[in-house]
């Protein structure tokens, strides 16, 4: 047991917290750090639902998002946690292959012509999970809590500051990870989404991603109804834009033409955290503070995220 070594994650969004968890459970003394916890940060504006979306197709992608699909399963009974299994169509206005993660979801069909919107030639389907991220990041949160994890609201100037009081840190800093370790590989992909009220016939996520920076997808979830969105690299900017917002709605329509009359309740924007490969590996090049470093998941934050932290731990120890 690791009881007495301590460590800080630094990062209070979906990465951090899962990390937090699994060391916990390893027995290690674990603070979490960050300027932001829920709902204030990247994590609460995601969608969000169990899909590898702008991440490396590589084995340990793979692998992550296998096991945090598996984790999910797990998670699913727990009301706390708001996980819900999920129908999702993805659709195209161009001939698709079958996605490299196909193999992990369940119920995985290409879809007849007369399930795909107008104007759309190619799509397929699978039950995957839907996370409502108001619900589960609360559901983080408060696990963290009651497993006795002490979640500190600071700013971290660098990790050198964290040597006096602990003996390992995880850095889970997102796109911030470009200021705060000077990794100018990671970079924002900065996405809006729309907030609507969820109408009753509503179940089914539909998504495309033809459009390059302005993909579009319906994901309804345990209470509202998210519209989504954009994908502008190296975009900093958190404010919402009114314009953006009605190119939204415009292109969700083509899915589903009764978006148009869903009532908006709030514009939301996030910066996810874009890198060619994410980071997870250990680095030693601190004396006395050994640090692992867990970032740049794009928009794969929730569907890798269970598999990294069981990484993370690995690394550690």
């Amino acid at each position: 047991m690791h009881s007495k070594v301590r460590v800080a994650v630094v990062g209070g969004g979906v990465i951090g917290l899962t990390s937090a968890i699994r060391l916990k459970e390893a027995g290690y003394a674990v603070d979490v750090l960050a300027r932001d916890f829920t709902p204030n940060n990247t994590s609460d504006v995601a969608a969000a639902f169990w899909c590898p979306y702008r991440v490396s197709e590589d084995e340990r992608a793979f692998a992550w998002a296998q096991r945090t699909f598996d984790v999910f399963a797990e998670l699913q009974p727990i009301a706390a946690a708001g996980i819900e299994m999920r129908r999702q169509r993805e659709v195209f206005k161009h001939p698709a292959e079958n996605p490299w993660y196909y193999k992990i979801t369940r119920g995985f069909a290409r879809c007849m012509n007369d399930q795909l919107p107008p104007g759309f030639i190619d799509g397929f389907e699978f039950d995957t999970y839907l996370i409502d991220t108001p619900t589960y990041m609360k559901y983080l949160n408060d696990r963290c809590a009651d497993s006795g994890i002490s979640l500190k609201q600071t700013e971290v100037p660098r990790l050198e500051s964290l040597r006096e009081d602990y003996d390992l840190a995880v850095n889970c800093t997102g796109v911030w990870a470009r200021k705060f370790v000077g990794d100018t590989k990671v970079y924002p992909i900065r996405g809006q989404v729309i907030v609507t009220h969820l109408p009753e016939d509503f179940s089914r996520t539909i998504t495309t991603w033809d459009a390059g920076e302005y993909p579009a997808y319906i994901v309804p979830r345990l209470k509202t109804c998210i519209l989504g969105g954009t994908t502008l690299a190296e975009n900093w900017d958190l404010t919402p834009d009114p314009e953006t917002a009605i190119g939204i709605r415009q292109r969700c329509s083509t899915l589903n033409p009764e978006v148009a009359k869903l009532e908006a309740l709030d514009d939301r924007v996030g910066l996810r955290p874009g890198r060619k490969r994410v980071r997870l590996e250990r680095d030693d090049s601190l004396p006395d503070l050994p640090v692992v470093h867990c970032y740049g998941h794009g928009g794969s934050g929730f569907t890798l995220s269970w598999g990294c932290a069981e990484e993370v731990v690995q690394l550690l120890s």
